[in-house]
């Protein structure tokens, strides 16, 4: 446990191995990863409770490899999580016009050849249920500044809770504390985030009938809409909508996006009595994308948001933060706590996680500046390059790829050039190699 204050009126001392901050889904990953290595971690968060939360529903297949080596993916299948086996672009009316099946990465490419839909609260509650007895969690707490060493070496944090300050000291702080990232502005590492010319207006539907098992995009003249089933008959539906257009109108607003939802996307109508209800619950959220120039300095490293932020619509934010706590626990796993071992490991980590994000954010970026496009000639451009690569197995199995986690497959000339309607080449018929350098997930086992 943290300690109390001491009577002397000054902080008290706590010492961890690891300091977590942040407990979303990449921290307690990260928590529950470094406790079954037998590391003692504090994770500190500033929430007292859960709130409900439009984010992190679909888990892709890395992610439920490492859900799984971890021990707290049958829980969710437990809970009803709707297992997809498809992200399908339609258009408004419903029509398909083009799919990325993600049963063609199993078993060449791993077990799972699926995505599993669930609620974010959901996806914590897995990760923070049955953690090693090394793992403490402590909820309202708040880290409000590092503690650093004379050797310029991050040593710890100073923590609040109710009025009260404690010094948590450790050999490795990691900050998962979001994209606003308190933790990342006091080590001196600044990002420039870009914002989107749109926002997203989203709703959470319930009672809904039993969905197809797939994400599915639908394009229509005024952007994007993105419907994702989860468990309980329910489903998220996201909306493209101009930046601040729901800001004086409120609630108010919120009934007029679903009106113009409805009246422009006739594949959403059997969804009508959900949406109208969902009105009172409704949000607005804003999107940004950045990748911060540095991941760490001696002593601290940055997961997640505080690392990276992306486009939610290609379901890549949360996959990337826990790929991020099982990198840099595998970095950390079996290496002596010292600081120059904890810090050759953040090194590593970043080498590795560093590219892969700026690949990932690219292929994110790409992909919503295509189907949030509202332009007549790009909406043209994306009609025909989607209606050209609709039965090139090829590149739909190279997106489905870069987009599960599992790796990344650069697109070829070839391939580029086939995306934009040139013959195929027969590479229809060229299945990418099966996964032959990767080895077991199983960080229990080591």
């Amino acid at each position: 446990m943290i300690p109390p204050k001491s009577s002397s009126g000054r902080a008290a001392v706590g010492r961890f191995d690891v300091i977590v901050c942040g407990a979303g889904a990449g921290g307690l990953a990260l928590a529950r990863a470094l406790g079954q290595a037998g590391r003692s971690v504090l994770v500190v968060d500033r929430q007292r409770q859960d709130r409900s939360r439009f984010k992190g529903e679909v888990l892709q297949p890395r992610s439920l490899e490492i859900l799984a080596a971890l021990g707290a993916l049958q829980s969710l299948v437990d809970q009803g999580g709707v297992e997809a086996y498809r992200l399908t672009c339609r258009a408004s009316t419903g029509a398909e016009l083009c799919s990325l099946d993600y049963t063609s990465l199993a078993p060449e490419f791993g077990p799972f050849g699926h995505c599993l839909m669930s609620h974010y609260g959901q996806i914590k509650g897995a990760l923070a249920e049955g953690l090693p007895a090394g793992v403490e969690v402590r909820r309202g707490v708040s880290a409000t500044r590092l503690i650093t060493e004379s050797s310029g070496r991050v040593g710890g944090v100073e923590l609040t809770q109710n009025g009260e300050r404690w010094q948590a000291r450790a050999s490795l702080t990691v900050a998962c504390d979001g994209y606003a990232s308190r933790l990342r502005a006091a080590a001196g590492i600044e990002v420039c985030p870009q914002r989107y010319d749109h926002q997203l207006a989203a709703f959470d539907l319930a009672g809904v009938a039993p969905l197809a098992p797939e994400l599915t995009v639908y394009l229509t003249r005024p952007g994007f809409r993105v419907l994702i089933p989860l468990p309980g008959g329910r489903a998220h539906l996201y909306a493209q909508v101009p930046p601040g257009a729901l800001r004086a109108t409120g609630r108010a607003g919120f009934a007029e996006v679903a009106r113009e939802m409805l009246e422009t996307t006739p594949g959403l109508a059997g969804l009508g009595e959900a949406l109208k209800a969902s009105l009172d619950t409704a949000q607005v959220m804003s999107a940004l994308r950045f990748n911060a120039p540095r991941w760490y300095r001696p002593g601290l490293a940055l997961a997640g948001d505080a690392a990276h932020s992306v486009h939610p619509m290609a379901a890549q934010g949360m996959n990337a933060a826990i790929a991020d706590a099982w990198t840099l626990s595998e970095q950390l796993a079996g290496a002596a706590l010292t600081p120059a071992a904890v810090d050759a490991a953040l090194d590593r980590y970043e080498s590795e996680r560093r590219e892969q994000m700026a690949y990932v954010g690219r292929l994110s970026h790409n992909l919503t500046a295509m189907f949030g496009a509202t332009s007549r000639p790009v909406r043209l451009l994306r009609h025909h390059m989607l209606a050209r690569n609709r039965d090139n197995r090829r590149l739909q199995q190279i997106l489905a790829y870069n987009m599960s986690g599992l790796g990344v497959h650069r697109f070829g000339l070839r391939d580029r050039l086939q995306q934009f309607g040139l013959p195929d080449l027969g590479t229809r018929r060229e299945p990418l190699a099966g996964r032959d350098s990767r080895g077991p997930y199983d960080l229990v086992a080591r």
